[in-house]
């Protein structure tokens, strides 16, 4: 079950989460102990979800209990229009063997199930930066920025085509546009036109398809 999360300060995504099944975890989704406030809990790893959520079995078994926040997020079953009750929320001190956070956790009223977002995974070192690839992506693009701005057209050279003189040219006939995606493919035209890419003719010799992406 899918949670849509509505926020007036923070919208977000939880997942996985089904009312009665806290011991019924899939086989292979990743489940992990760790300590909340000093208590073991265990809890299914999610990176699909942006808030940390425990229920309300769990969070009457941890023994620093603390003092729940109003939540004014609401939380919604995929489908659903009826929101999941919420009890509050708390900042919590989140650990494993390895490493300690803190990070607010939600708690659900009823017996769902625990959810660790994925920030708080991150930042316990459970699963890797995701966002790793993209931020090499950009430190090359901005170190070799001279070569990544523009069409990256060649300049100052001229280029020879070997074509078979013994094949005689042959001039396929004109393939209609779809009336509802020819503004789009005159707009592409003008756009290419003015970035130098193709140059007006009198006379069209080759097929035009439209595809739009």
């Amino acid at each position: 079950m899918m949670m849509l999360i509505d926020s007036s300060s923070d919208d977000g995504y939880v997942f996985g989460l089904r009312e009665n099944t806290v011991n019924k975890v899939q086989k292979g989704q990743p489940k992990i102990n760790v300590k909340i406030n000093n208590s073991n809990v265990d809890i299914l790893i999610d990176t699909g979800s942006s808030i940390n959520v425990i229920d309300e079995s769990t969070f009457e078994n941890i023994k620093c209990k603390p003092k729940l926040s109003h939540a004014d997020t609401k939380v919604f079953a995929y489908g659903s229009d009826k929101n999941l009750k919420l009890m509050g929320k708390f900042h919590a001190t989140i650990e494993t063997d390895h490493k300690i956070t803190t990070a607010p956790v939600y708690v659900m009223k009823g017996r769902y199930g625990n959810l660790l977002c994925y920030d708080t995974s991150v930042d316990l070192s459970i699963v890797p930066v995701i966002s790793s690839v993209a931020d090499k992506h950009e430190i090359l693009c901005n170190k070799y920025s001279d070569v990544f701005n523009g069409i990256g057209k060649l300049k100052d050279e001229k280029v020879k085509i070997h074509i078979d003189g013994s094949v005689k040219p042959v001039i396929q006939p004109h393939r209609r546009i779809p009336f509802h995606i020819r503004k789009q493919v005159e707009a592409e035209l003008e756009k290419l036109e003015k970035q130098d890419i193709n140059k007006k003719k009198k006379r069209w010799m080759d097929q035009h398809l439209g595809c739009p992406r």
